[in-house]
């Protein structure tokens, strides 16, 4: 491992105790911390290390009621309502958006602090919304076909499968 990986990494273990605040556990030597909000949502915030000290920053959230429901009636085994969805998608950043810390102190702690006001003031509210499933599936017919949400190719799920899963729409 290079020496501006090692420092990356580090960088974004530095956040372990920032994001503890709201509940996140460290689950992969820095670089992904997870939530568990309910019995059957999770979610997650990952950080890409690309070509050494490259930072892209992504955000998942899941559910265990919609991946049995995919293990039972599809090929996927997964439960993913959207997955490894940049940051900057729910941010004015407006296009992905990568730090370049290399082995700079000034830019891992300006990393820091833009990534830990980019949580607080976007992440942690748009995780809210999704703090159990008849949420998630309102808020996504409300935006369909909006940037943010990329599940079932930006559509809403089938009524029928809203059904077998017993969300009621409002």
């Amino acid at each position: 491992m290079t020496e501006k990986r090692k420092f990356a990494i580090n960088a974004c273990s530095e956040l372990e105790s920032f994001l503890s605040k709201y509940d996140f556990k460290l689950i992969s030597k820095g670089l992904c911390y997870k939530r568990n909000l309910t019995n059957d949502i999770s979610q997650e915030i990952k950080f890409n290390i690309q070509r050494y000290s490259l930072i892209r920053v992504s955000l998942s959230v899941s559910s265990k009621k919609i991946k049995k429901w995919n293990k039972e009636n599809t090929f996927l085994e997964n439960g993913y309502l959207f997955f490894e969805y940049n940051i900057s998608n729910i941010t004015p950043l407006k296009q992905d958006k990568y730090w370049e810390i290399s082995t700079s102190e000034i830019a891992k702690k300006q990393f820091i602090k833009e990534i830990t006001a980019l949580i607080e003031e976007y992440v942690i509210p748009f995780f809210e919304k999704f703090n159990n499933l008849e949420l998630f599936i309102n808020e996504l017919i409300k935006h369909n076909e909006s940037k943010w949400t990329k599940y079932s190719d930006n559509k809403i799920p089938d009524k029928l499968i809203l059904e077998k899963l017993n969300i009621k729409l409002t």
